[in-house]
């Protein structure tokens, strides 16, 4: 029984741990791509001012990639190890939603939350962790249920 949940908490931390930064830090980029591109459009900033926001976006994906493997290491931890209590996709993606929330306004507002008024990177930290945490679990979740359907 423990060396069964100890298995399924590692199985599920590794998941986390290889899919979340992928899942976070692009999510990040893409997120923070589409605002800035958007602001830039509506504000006319010039084309050498949106290539440059490009690139720091890339750079703010790489700086949220390590925030989105803790996130991804705990909910895949927790619910590869009690996988029971959460018998639903529905039930494991808030779990994954609300541990990647809090790690993603935590780490959003410390790391994001000082630079000279531009709220745009600590929300978009906050939604890419939250989007990673949600990802995860329903990944671990799906992944538990076809293991559970191979064993005989």
């Amino acid at each position: 029984m423990i060396a069964t949940q100890l298995k399924n908490a590692l199985t599920g931390a590794v998941v986390g741990a290889i899919g979340g930064p992928i899942i976070g830090g692009l999510s990040g980029f893409l997120i923070l791509s589409a605002v800035w591109l958007i602001q830039g459009l509506i504000q006319q900033w010039p084309a050498e001012e949106l290539r440059a926001s490009l690139a720091w976006a890339s750079v703010f994906g790489v700086l949220v990639a390590p925030l989105s493997v803790s996130a991804g290491v705990i909910v895949g931890g927790v619910i590869g190890a009690f996988g029971r209590w959460f018998g639903s996709l529905v039930n494991a993606g808030s779990f994954g939603g609300l541990v990647g929330s809090i790690i993603g306004i935590i780490a959003g507002l410390s790391l994001f939350g000082r630079g000279g008024g531009e709220l745009s990177p600590v929300i978009v930290a906050f939604v890419a962790v939250t989007i990673t945490g949600v990802a995860v679990a329903l990944a671990v979740k799906k992944l538990q249920w076809r293991l559970s359907r191979s064993q005989p």
